[in-house]
């Protein structure tokens, strides 16, 4: 099981295939537990679209356009409005935002990499598209954040779940870190990280088909 969840790449593997694998370990989690009371909404699932997600943003989906850049700038601006940190970076994305220079090419690429440098998104780009950084994520969501910075994504998610909002279990777990073996940073989804949640995907998959 190791050996054909290593195999799965974003990009490089049929989506389906991995759609597929992904739905089977929500439900096999489930199943798993005779003392569960989780249920998995099949209805919901089969009425909506639902996407790949990288739980982690990745290098590739840097903004390029201004449509795309400025949605992603407010998100960042909110969300460390919202939690009252990094005051500085926050007043550089307002005033980007204000002034419009995102549409200098050089101006947001300075700005998007601070950014990416406070959250830790650059600390390792390693098997950011292996399964140990994939999730479902319904579509509308998805494109709503697309690329944003894990601890984003990870406060949008918890709000949708507090709302009682439809959020896949396993997907929920990886952005609360259920799977990290050791947990030093909640906002920052690092290697170890990946590797825990990859090596829970096996263990569960392997116990599913064992039985």
């Amino acid at each position: 099981m190791g050996d054909v969840l290593g195999s799965l790449e974003y990009d490089e593997t049929p989506s389906a295939r991995i759609k597929s694998f992904l739905l089977l370990f929500n439900i096999a989690s489930i199943i798993s537990n005779d003392k569960s009371i989780v249920r998995f909404r099949f209805d919901y699932f089969k009425n909506e679209q639902w996407d790949i997600e990288h739980i982690r943003s990745v290098a590739s989906g840097r903004p390029k356009a201004n449509i795309e850049k400025r949605p992603w700038l407010e998100t960042v601006r909110d969300y460390l409005a919202e939690t009252g940190s990094e005051t500085g970076l926050r007043e550089r994305v307002k005033e980007m935002l204000e002034l419009k220079t995102y549409t200098t090419g050089e101006s947001f690429d300075l700005l998007y990499d601070a950014i990416l440098g406070h959250f830790k998104e650059y600390e390792s780009t390693e098997a950011e598209n292996g399964m140990g950084n994939l999730a479902l994520l319904d579509s509308g969501t998805n494109r709503g954040y697309k690329n944003a910075v894990f601890p984003i994504k990870r406060r949008r998610l918890l709000q949708y779940d507090q709302e009682g909002t439809f959020v896949p279990l396993c997907t929920r777990n990886a952005f609360l870190k259920c799977y990290s073996q050791k947990v030093e940073n909640m906002f920052f989804w690092g290697a170890r990280d990946q590797d825990d949640y990859r090596r829970a995907m096996v263990t569960t998959l392997a116990n599913f088909f064992a039985h």
